[in-house]
């Protein structure tokens, strides 16, 4: 069902947790409906330069903010897309394809709260 990429970083999760002196916090979903992405970033001189991600998800919800958050640490300034996330995770499954919109959502908003900081 899940593709072997999709596997490697849901088992190899760096980024999940609390980051401390965050500059932008952004959220998706709802805890009240048990479906929730948090992201907080640190920004410097509109970078990214610190992510990490807090989620009540399935293995999808996780793999894709670790991807997403990977991704966007590792290439300053990239404005990722969700058929691009899609396939850096192997291609969801079209019944978890909501989690890539969920994560570049939680993501976009960390980074306007950061800006308007």
């Amino acid at each position: 069902m899940f593709a072997p990429e999709t596997w490697a970083l849901f088992r190899e999760t760096r980024h999940r947790g609390a980051l401390p002196g965050f500059d932008g916090e952004g959220w998706a979903g709802s805890r009240a409906n048990g479906l929730y992405i948090r992201i907080q970033v640190k920004v410097e001189n509109a970078a990214t330069i610190q992510a990490k991600f807090e989620t009540v998800g399935c293995l999808a919800t996780i793999a894709t903010c670790e991807a997403l958050l990977r991704w966007v640490l590792a290439e300053p300034g990239c404005a990722p897309t969700a058929g691009e996330l899609d396939a850096r995770l192997g291609g969801l499954p079209e019944a978890r394809k909501f989690c890539l919109e969920m994560a570049l959502h939680a993501l976009q908003k960390a980074h306007e709260a950061a800006r308007n900081q």
